[in-house]
């Protein structure tokens, strides 16, 4: 069956606000009384004076490294709130084509940390009634991700989707990848751009936008994709099948 990745965050779901802003004042031992922490903006929560005093502490850098890995802890990733209709728009996908996840949620540096959030991960897309949930692949960055589906196409001749939010980087990254893989994705990878009212015009790969996980969307989004895949279909019988030249050689 095709292969249809789909990314996690900002695709599938987005940050518990409230949760994160618990984690970093846990975690970074930023003392803020809980009381100041309810019904407070994430914007507000970067101005308090403790998280001022933090971030002039340790530097800049740090800081913003800090700040981000938090988004990225197990408590964090659990609760994350899925999109609306983004289950049930899984669901459909799962009834055309073989549904994993592709998620860059891996570090190169801490086989643990990478661990925690792959477990974390699994335990909310079950939660969330996910279809396929235990088809996670974690992935080194965005670059990983192209290098994993390039994978997956060298392996098979069916075309394979991908699902993601971050269709422009994703389009910015593949003019950098080695020949190999650039020239397997550019083949055979239709990436489905979430959050697009339309799709990037001159882009190397086909590109649909499905700009929200809405019922309707979904079905102009699995036409269009039907109209794509039947012509990669195509091409790829076409450049299996041997030319007549080749069958009189053969003979």
């Amino acid at each position: 069956m095709t292969r249809i990745a789909l990314d996690i965050d900002g695709t599938l779901g987005h940050r518990n606000c409230q949760q994160y802003m618990k984690t970093c004042n846990e975690t970074l031992k930023l003392a803020i009384a809980e009381e100041h922490l309810q019904d407070i903006s994430l914007k507000a929560f970067y101005q308090l004076p403790e998280v001022q005093a933090y971030k002039e502490r340790v530097g800049e850098a740090y800081y913003h490294k800090a700040i981000g890995w938090i988004a990225y802890h197990p408590e964090v990733l659990r609760v994350m709130r899925p999109l609306p209709g983004a289950k049930e728009g899984v669901l459909r996908l799962a009834t055309v084509g073989d549904v994993a996840y592709y998620t860059a949620r891996y570090s190169a540096q801490s086989e643990e940390r990478s661990q925690v959030m792959a477990q974390a991960t699994l335990e909310w897309l079950a939660a969330c009634d996910f279809a396929n949930p235990t088809s996670a692949i974690f992935c080194d960055g965005l670059p990983g991700k192209l290098q994993q589906l390039a994978q997956v196409i060298a392996c098979d001749t069916q075309p394979v989707i991908l699902v993601d939010d971050q269709y422009s980087s994703l389009l910015e990254q593949l003019t950098t990848l080695d020949e190999e893989p650039a020239q397997l994705l550019k083949r055979s990878l239709i990436l489905v751009a979430y959050g697009a009212r339309t799709a990037p015009a001159d882009a190397p790969i086909p590109v649909i936008a499905l700009p929200s996980w809405e019922q309707r969307a979904v079905h102009t989004m699995l036409e269009t994709l039907a109209q794509f895949t039947a012509r990669e279909q195509e091409a790829i019988t076409e450049r299996n099948t041997p030319s007549e030249k080749e069958a009189a050689v053969s003979k």
